[in-house]
């Protein structure tokens, strides 16, 4: 299972961070939680999440479920699927 966090653009991701934060009710080290899960992670844009996606893929992964911490964004789930599923 990987968490997914993906954006349009930087600036959508760095907004859907901030509410993934506020969320999960993390303080001033939240860039730190963040650091330590961008690489295991789908995140970022869509061409960033396809990246993601591949480097399991090489690794030998045959599934991926998604871990989506953002549930009510909606507009996200469906850019994530556009981005990976087509």
């Amino acid at each position: 299972m990987a968490g997914v966090l993906v954006g349009r653009d930087a600036a959508e991701v760095a907004a859907r961070e901030v509410r993934l934060l506020a969320a999960l009710g993390e303080d001033g080290a939240g860039e730190d939680w963040l650091e330590t899960r961008r690489a295991r992670w789908i995140h970022g844009t869509p061409q960033q999440a396809r990246d993601a996606v591949r480097r399991f893929e090489d690794a030998g992964a045959e599934r991926i479920m998604l871990q989506d911490f953002l549930p009510r964004d909606l507009a996200m789930i469906d850019l994530a699927a556009e981005a990976l599923v087509g």
